[in-house]
Parts: C-alpha cells; structure tokens; sequence
C-alpha cells in the first residue's frame, strides 16, 4: 500500500543524526516514532545503554537559559541524551538520563544550561531489554525553557545609622517567581 509506506518514511525522518529534525521553538510538544529506527555505525550508546532505535532532533536556542527536555506520555520505555557535536561519532555529552525516577516512570527527562547560539543534538533511544530487545513506539519529545532572572535597576547605595529601617527596591524579570 502506497499511503502506508509514505507514512512509515515519514515516521522515519530524523533516523540518522545527520536528518535530525531542526527545532526552532523555545516550547515543542514534537510526536515521532522510532519504530524501524536503527543505530549508526560510531554511534554512541546514550545512557549507557546500547539500543539500537535511536531518532534525532536538533535545536540552536536563540537565549541562554535553562532547558529542561523530557519524553513524558511516550510510549515505551525511552533513554534520552544531549549532545554537542557535528560528526555522530565524535559528539560531547552534556546530560542523559534513562528513567525520570526510581518509581518505575519509563520517561526521561533532563535539565541543562544551554548557551545562546550552541547547537545541540538530542538523542532519543529505546532502552534495552533483558533478552536484547530494544523498546520501541510514539516518543512525545518536550522542551521548556526559563530564561535566567534579570536585575532591571538596582537598588542605590545607602548609609543609615544602626537600628535604623531602610527599603530596597529591586526591579527583576524572569520566568517563573522570583524573590530576593
């Protein structure tokens, strides 16, 4: 069927690290499947574990800040890896993880600081099983991004004589809810 093998390409895209799909969102919800996926030769084992599904995605964040990628609501047990490199054989780890928790949650997710302008390429990979297998099906890969905290205008030198009050007035902007 026609339809059915355009579809399964399509799933296949980002297969090899040199077809990673380009992220060009801050915030991405992306569905993909590494169902057919395959290793390529010099590819690392992300995790530490060997696999052998591995699918590709690629993402140059426009700010530095905090990112904080995961596979929660996939569908199999996943091993997620980041990276810096452009040669899949000669890649430099920046942070990985194979299960979100020790509860038995088969989501990955990991939390870096990444540099404004850096390129970095993220592996998702099935984990292997006891009999060799390895997982596979629907990876729901999610990125988040909370820029650093900004002092807008600080507050001015003071003098004032002990036991006196004084105010500070800090003007800052940032994600999330910030305090000092």
């Amino acid at each position: 069927n026609k339809s059915v093998t355009a579809d399964f390409a399509e799933k296949l895209r980002n297969d090899d690290f040199a077809d990673a799909i380009v992220i060009n969102d801050i915030l991405l919800i992306d569905k993909q499947t590494n169902e057919g996926a395959t290793k390529e030769d010099g590819e690392p084992n992300h995790g530490l574990d060997p696999g052998g599904k591995s699918v590709w995605w690629r993402w140059t964040p426009q700010k530095s800040g905090l990112a904080t990628i995961t596979t929660a609501g996939s569908k199999f047990d996943t091993v997620l890896a980041v990276y810096t490199g452009n040669e899949v054989s000669s890649l430099t780890l920046i942070a990985f993880n194979d299960d979100l928790d020790s509860d038995g949650n088969q989501a990955s997710r990991v939390q870096f600081q990444v540099i404004a302008g850096t390129e970095y390429r993220i592996a998702v990979d099935g984990r292997t099983g006891f009999k060799g297998d390895v997982a596979f099906g629907e990876i729901k890969l999610k990125i988040e991004f909370a820029e650093p905290p900004v002092m807008r205008t600080q507050q001015l030198s003071q003098t004032v004589p002990q036991g006196s009050l004084v105010s500070l007035i800090v003007n800052a902007s940032g994600d999330g809810l910030l305090s000092y």
